[in-house]
């Protein structure tokens, strides 16, 4: 049935009257639970809620530990995006600064011998308990490349030293 109620705009597209949906657009369902729901209970594909929340694969929004009432989107399953853009209010240049303290590899080994993870790195059950925050992991990422470009740099240095060391024992033969 397709039908308008009362004198505020409501259409709903289902088999009822959509009694209590006044204000509200539901398809495949007399009884929106948000502004716009197209389907009905486990079959609700799409959701904007009252409060402005988007609900897609469910009609609840997905839990988690960062299910927070600033939640404004949320996915029961996977989601493809052409492009995603994170906006950051800090990222890793530091690393590439003068009196950036980088840890001599040694320690690196050590560290990673006894936690089985990088240093500033989440471990698997702290991702696994919290959540991966991908602007947050854009930055650790960054930070470990601007690291191992400072390790490259060093062992170039230590590389030309040696050879230059190596010609002068040629020569002294």
């Amino acid at each position: 049935m397709i039908g308008f109620l009362s004198n505020i705009p409501t259409l709903y597209v289902g088999p009822g009257t959509g009694v209590g949906t006044i204000g509200r657009v539901g398809i495949g369902t007399v009884n929106p639970q948000g502004d716009f729901q197209v389907g009905d209970g486990p079959n609700t594909k799409f959701l904007i809620r009252t409060d402005g929340r988007v609900i897609i694969g469910t009609k609840t929004m997905v839990t988690g530990p960062h299910d927070i009432p600033s939640t404004l989107f949320s996915v029961n399953g996977a989601a493809i995006f052409r492009e995603v853009y994170v906006t950051q209010n800090n990222w890793a240049d530091s690393v590439l600064r003068s009196d950036y303290n980088l840890i001599p590899l040694s320690m690196v080994k050590n560290y990673i011998d006894s936690t089985g993870h990088l240093p500033g790195v989440p471990s698997e059950l702290d991702v696994k308990a919290n959540g991966n925050n991908v602007g947050q992991t854009d930055v650790i990422l960054l930070a470990k490349v601007e690291e191992l470009t400072l390790y490259m740099i060093e062992l170039q240095k230590q590389n030309d030293l040696m050879k230059k060391e190596i010609e002068e024992l040629r020569k002294q033969r």
